[in-house]
């Protein structure tokens, strides 16, 4: 059952996520363009996990940190940090969801400002991303993101 669940994962990374992120000006966009994709025009959710490394504030680094892109299209995506502390005496551990990022499908990349997360279902302005920059390819995922809180790194590699 797995193995199936993979499948159309493994079709859409080879189609749209392969090239992404490369330095290299002389790679093509192989994939055929995303109107026509299947999993894009019947509005399946796609999901894709990373585990990795958070650094937040640059000193309070959370080993394991799970990050999942979803609902990605050519110019949007969303992103979700989970189980994220802004200090190792923060007594809770919050989920943040960065919706509708700009996203470029072509170079993997993605950037924003002035986005408004949320945490669990609730809109959260007093932690408005005020820049986020990023990068996804076929095997990690990575960003740099600005808030009225601090900072965030994040590297990861994908889950499998």
């Amino acid at each position: 059952m797995k193995k199936f669940l993979l499948l159309p994962l493994l079709v859409f990374m080879t189609a749209f996520i392969l090239p992404a992120c490369s330095d290299d000006d002389n790679d093509v966009f192989t994939g055929e363009d995303s109107t026509s994709n299947d999993t894009l025009q019947n509005n399946t959710p796609i999901i894709i996990k990373y585990n990795g490394t958070l650094v937040v504030n640059g000193n309070y680094i959370k080993e394991g940190t799970i990050c999942e892109i979803k609902n990605m299209q050519t110019t949007k995506l969303t992103l979700d940090i989970y189980k994220v502390k802004f200090a190792e005496a923060m007594p809770v551990e919050i989920d943040i969801t960065i919706p509708e990022i700009p996203f470029d499908i072509k170079t993997g990349t993605f950037s924003g400002d002035s986005i408004i997360p949320n945490i669990g279902v609730a809109p959260a302005p007093m932690y408005t991303f005020t820049r986020i920059d990023g990068c996804v390819n076929d095997t990690a995922l990575s960003f740099s993101a600005s808030l009225n809180r601090g900072t965030f790194t994040f590297n990861g590699k994908i889950l499998r």
